[in-house]
């Protein structure tokens, strides 16, 4: 099904989510703590901003401070502005 701007429509409706995260990618050096800005999130995944290069296939761990809980995910698509800034979708493995 497309919207009338043509967009397709996403499995799980999004929310607008401006909020700080932290998270690291599996494969990478133990503890390396990178963070994130979240920009949009669903049941399904989110959209985040990073100031760290991410590849698409990645797997990643994102870390709650609120309750200590990780959600694992995986990087779907990654966008970069120059070589700083990178605007990735991810999709959470359960």
């Amino acid at each position: 099904m497309l919207f009338q701007d043509g967009s397709k429509q996403r499995e799980c409706p999004r929310t607008f989510s401006l909020n700080v995260i932290q998270f690291c990618v599996v494969n990478d050096s133990p503890g390396e703590i990178r963070l994130g800005t979240t920009i949009n999130i669903s049941n399904t995944g989110m959209c985040l901003y990073t100031f760290y290069n991410l590849n698409e296939g990645e797997n990643i761990i994102i870390q709650n401070d609120v309750s200590l809980l990780f959600q694992k995910a995986n990087v779907r698509w990654v966008k970069n502005y120059g070589k700083d800034l990178c605007k990735a979708g991810l999709n959470f493995i359960e």
